[in-house]
C-alpha cells in the first residue's frame, strides 16, 4: 500500500508470478523433488556429495583443510589440490622461516607440508633422472 492507502502501481517490468495455483505449485515441487538428493536442513537446496580417497576412504572436501589430521593422504590430496596455497607456503617457509608458517596455520599443517615438498623434491629429482636416461639413449 502507498500513501493515503492506495495500491501500489508497479512498473511493466516488474511482474509478481502469482499465475500459478498452489496446488499446481507443490505438484511442480513434489516433481522436482523426485529427480534431486536434499538436504534436510533446507529442502530445496540439493545435497553436496564429495569424492572418497582411494588409498584411505575419507572424503576429500576442496574448500577445507583435511578433516582426518593425522592422514598423510589426505594431506598430499589437498596440497596436489591447492597449488596457489603450497606455493604461498613455501614462500613464507623461504622468506620468514618455519616457525612463521607454524603460527600462521598450525603444527599439524607445518609437519604434512614438510612431507609432502620433500616427497614431491624426490619425485622430481627421480622423473628428471629418467628424463635424462632416456634423452641419453
Amino acid at each position: 500500500m502507498g500513501p493515503d492507502n492506495a495500491p501500489v502501481q508497479l512498473p511493466d517490468s516488474i511482474s509478481p508470478d502469482f499465475d500459478m495455483e498452489p496446488e499446481q505449485e507443490f505438484r511442480n515441487y513434489k516433481e522436482e523433488r523426485k529427480h534431486r538428493s536434499f538436504n534436510w536442513r533446507d529442502p530445496k537446496a540439493p545435497t553436496l556429495h564429495y569424492q572418497r580417497l582411494p588409498v584411505c576412504g575419507h572424503k576429500f572436501i576442496p574448500e577445507t583443510e583435511p578433516r582426518h589430521r593425522n592422514c598423510t593422504s589426505c594431506w598430499f590430496t589437498f596440497f596436489s589440490a591447492h597449488e596457489e596455497f603450497t606455493k604461498s607456503c613455501n614462500e613464507v617457509m623461504v622468506k620468514v622461516g618455519p616457525q612463521a608458517l607454524i603460527q600462521l596455520r598450525g603444527p599439524k599443517l607445518f609437519k604434512h607440508f614438510v612431507k609432502y615438498m620433500s616427497a614431491r623434491q624426490m619425485w622430481e629429482q627421480a622423473t628428471t633422472k629418467e628424463s635424462e636416461e632416456t634423452a641419453s639413449q
